[in-house]
């Protein structure tokens, strides 16, 4: 049993994540790639179709892509070590959206 099959929440997997795979501190695609690739095993990521991936994914098999996402915005914010170069860019066009939409 690996280390990340050892966490039983998806805050800690998360934060396993961005701590041992810094380009999932980056972008998500790759944080939730990253995430499915540990949740299902390296041996089922080997062997397992596309479409099989994918109804598994439909079907409730693996974490929902929100909840991951979720974790990483919190632990994010919480912990300055955790993000990557391009979180106060992305902080400030959040903003910057935010001001566009009472604008208008």
């Amino acid at each position: 049993m690996t280390y990340f099959e050892k966490l039983k929440d998806d805050k800690g997997r998360v934060e396993y994540l961005l701590k041992n795979y810094p380009l999932t501190r980056e972008s998500d695609s790759m944080l939730i790639a990253t995430f499915y690739f540990h949740e299902s095993g390296d041996e089922v990521m080997k062997t397992q179709s596309a479409y099989d991936f994918l109804n598994d994914l439909a079907t409730g098999k693996y974490t929902p892509a929100s909840s991951i996402i979720r974790n990483r915005r919190k632990l994010q914010e919480q912990n300055v070590n955790l993000r990557g170069g391009n979180y106060e860019e992305r902080i400030k066009s959040g903003e910057d959206t935010r001001e566009n939409i009472k604008n208008l």
